[in-house]
């Protein structure tokens, strides 16, 4: 896999458990508001499962946050 792609995803999965934390919000608590089984949970959490864009959109949602895309050759 590219090196940058799992550096953005490893990044991304902190962003996600950092947030859960700060909300207060067990992984059972967030597994329950998702609708998945919280080892799956545990699992995405901590990057040994992928997850899809539906269920990437449901975390999101769950902590309030918004997922943008951004065109970074812009930069």
């Amino acid at each position: 896999m590219d090196e940058k792609i799992v550096e953005k995803r490893i990044a991304l999965i902190k962003k996600i458990k950092e947030e859960r934390i700060k909300k207060g919000i067990s992984t059972y608590q967030m597994a329950d508001m998702i609708d998945m089984h919280e080892p799956n949970y545990v699992r995405a959490e901590s990057g040994r499962q992928s997850v899809g864009i539906d269920m990437l959109l449901k975390i999101s949602n769950a902590l309030g946050l918004e997922i943008e895309i951004i065109d970074v050759s812009l930069k």
